[in-house]
């Protein structure tokens, strides 16, 4: 868990970074939920989109730093690593919402996809596995304000009215 949470650690620093050039006053985010929606969305693509998603993601979810010949090594590699890191982000999640009397903690993370597309049944159980979280569908086309309350209102349930 060390290297996923190392690289978790300086993808919130490079975050930070980027936002504060361009922001002003105070900043407040979730490096582990940004990481945990990247690293789902990062679980279903494919091709182009997660060669992309590698690059943001850093060393973790990236192999480039060894010199690989063939194309089929890569591919067998790749899929290791991201079963290794799927599996990392399922034992932290585990364990950041385990209960405890000392203090209350719980990340809960979804992911909102447009109705038109449709989700894989094993896309949608690995979700449920490695990031103990759930897929749900709205509009955002044609229901813009309506998805927008959905989502609001999930997370208002989820932090019990904190956010």
């Amino acid at each position: 868990m060390s290297s996923l949470s190392e690289s978790i650690i300086q993808f919130a620093v490079d975050l930070f970074q980027q936002i504060r050039r361009s922001e002003g006053g105070n900043i407040f985010y979730s490096p582990l939920s940004i990481m945990s929606a990247l690293a789902m969305t990062y679980l279903g693509s494919r091709g182009h989109t997660a060669s992309e998603i590698r690059k943001v993601g850093g060393s973790f979810l990236s192999f480039e730093h060894l010199a690989l010949n063939s194309r089929r090594m890569q591919k067998e590699l790749q899929q290791t690593l991201a079963g290794t890191v799927h599996r990392q982000f399922q034992r932290l999640l585990t364990e950041l919402n385990k209960p405890t009397n000392a203090y209350e903690l719980s990340v809960a993370n979804r992911l909102y996809g447009d109705k038109e597309v449709s989700f894989s049944q094993d896309y949608l159980e690995n979700v449920k596995k490695f990031y103990l979280a759930s897929v749900a569908s709205v509009d955002f086309v044609n229901a813009a304000e309506e998805s927008r309350q959905m989502i609001n209102s999930w997370v208002e349930s989820q932090t019990k009215g904190t956010v």
